[in-house]
């Protein structure tokens, strides 16, 4: 009888502490004033368990440093975890969360297949058939631009063609992402594409085989008629797309090339531009600039270095410029607006920018291909204002027109805006013919202000 008695009472201690600990470790979570005692109390409550392995030297000493307590636990959930586990995915998972307590977006892992796709952009090159996509109105995946010389053109892929299937994957509602890494693969495979193409009832497939595409960087034209301009007004337009490896290089061959077809002034497109290498913004930056900074960064610490502008890149006339931005030009699209506004070698026309001051290392940090993204400066402009989270404001604020295609260039009215400007700055129009712009610019950088103090005061 006296061994049932305790038999029963060792069930209830048992259930006793199996309901207690979860509600220490809640209130210890939750509760305000109890956070501390209920720490203890948990401490006190799992230092009187029976414990083996490493876990429970971890527990036993708080001081252990952090490296010997990542070990010590994968030690013991290879040892006595009851399934199989995959200590890659745990590496993963544990330094993922160690960078997120640094609240920091853009701090962060990159696992193996995500940092080769940043490197590619980065250098602009990667593997796959050179054509360029886009959602249509209908949600449909267009092929916006084949590249000259690319394996699409090859293959008899053409603009305006609908993707329906890769391979065997549907296209139908899936993310352009999604079906970028589709038609990416090793160079040399083939890939199969089922198209619907303007005045044919039936699809088709084409095959194509993938091959290493040169990204497009820059694309630039001079304004003509065709346009809606006129082409003596010799207004040239140069669109980068972001801040890659080869972003300078190919702005200055552009530059090279409408000068030849007589450029006096220039429009200079960092519209959607998410930004890219600190190095290429101070490059590209220097290009606009005659003499001062182009950016100041301030490092941990508070250490300020202030960077000047790189003669080398100034190889082309100062001319008469226009710098293009929205609500999606960042980082460096943003070191190089902002270095123009300071410097006053140039108008900024368009909406708020996205509003990233600051600067990323990249870390790669296993054998694997994996690497860290790691913030370790912030950076202000050569009138050293602080734009993190606050974005550049523009010198004339203009939105994007309703019926805004970006296939059709004529119903761009930030475009059309800046050459007003320009055409202002090079004698060809009167200075009031911007009064209208400066207007409505005025009352929209009002109501964004008033806006954005209202949103701080909430």
């Amino acid at each position: 009888m006296k061994s049932i008695i305790k038999y029963i009472i060792c069930c209830i201690i048992v259930f006793m502490l199996g309901v207690a600990t979860p509600i220490l470790v809640f209130a210890h979570v939750t509760s305000g004033r109890t956070v501390i005692d209920s720490g203890r109390q948990m401490m006190a409550a799992l230092r009187n368990f029976p414990q083996k392995g490493q876990v429970a030297g971890v527990i036993r000493k708080p001081d252990l440093k952090a490296t010997d307590t990542y070990t010590a636990v994968m030690r013991d959930l290879e040892n006595t975890y009851y399934k199989k586990i995959d200590p890659v995915k745990v590496t993963y998972s544990g330094i993922s969360g160690m960078l997120t307590t640094c609240e920091d977006p853009f701090t962060y892992f990159i696992e193996p297949e995500a940092y080769k796709s940043m490197r590619e952009e980065t250098e602009g090159n990667f593997s796959g058939i050179g054509a360029v996509l886009k959602k249509n109105e209908l949600g449909e995946t267009k092929i916006h631009e084949i590249i000259e010389g690319a394996p699409a053109e090859g293959a008899g892929l053409l603009a305006g063609d609908i993707i329906l299937k890769v391979d065997d994957f549907d296209c139908h509602d899936k993310d352009l992402d999604t079906i970028v890494k589709r038609i990416r693969g090793e160079i040399g495979t083939q890939v199969t594409l089922t198209i619907s193409r303007k005045g044919e009832k039936t699809p088709r497939t084409i095959t194509v085989t993938r091959a290493v595409i040169q990204e497009t960087t820059v694309t630039s034209r001079m304004l003509t008629e065709a346009d809606g301009f006129r082409k003596a007004d010799g207004i040239g337009y140069i669109r980068l797309h972001q801040f890659n490896q080869k972003a300078d290089a190919e702005v200055d061959k552009a530059w090279t090339k409408l000068e030849s077809e007589g450029m006096k002034a220039l429009i200079f497109d960092l519209r959607g531009n998410p930004g890219g290498l600190l190095t290429m913004a101070i490059s590209v930056g220097s290009r606009f600039i005659d003499k001062g900074d182009v950016v100041i960064i301030r490092e941990k610490g508070g250490k300020r270095i202030d960077v000047p502008i790189e003669r080398a890149a100034q190889d082309h006339p100062f001319l008469p410029v226009a710098v293009l931005v929205n609500g999606m030009s960042a980082s460096a699209s943003e070191i190089v607006s902002g270095a123009i506004k300071d410097n006053h070698a140039g108008t900024i026309i368009g909406t708020v920018t996205f509003g990233k001051g600051l600067v990323q290392s990249i870390v790669p940090i296993m054998t694997d291909g994996s690497a860290c993204s790691i913030t370790t400066a912030k950076y202000y402009t050569p009138a050293d204002i602080d734009i993190n989270k606050k974005g550049i404001e523009p010198d004339i604020m203009i939105e994007e027109s309703e019926n805004y295609d970006p296939d059709n260039i004529r119903t761009d009215n930030q475009l059309s805006c800046a050459v007003n400007v320009l055409r202002v700055k090079l004698g060809l129009r009167d200075e009031r013919t911007l009064q209208s712009y400066y207007t409505q610019s005025e009352k929209l950088l009002r109501e964004y202000r008033s806006k954005k103090a209202k949103e701080r005061k909430e």
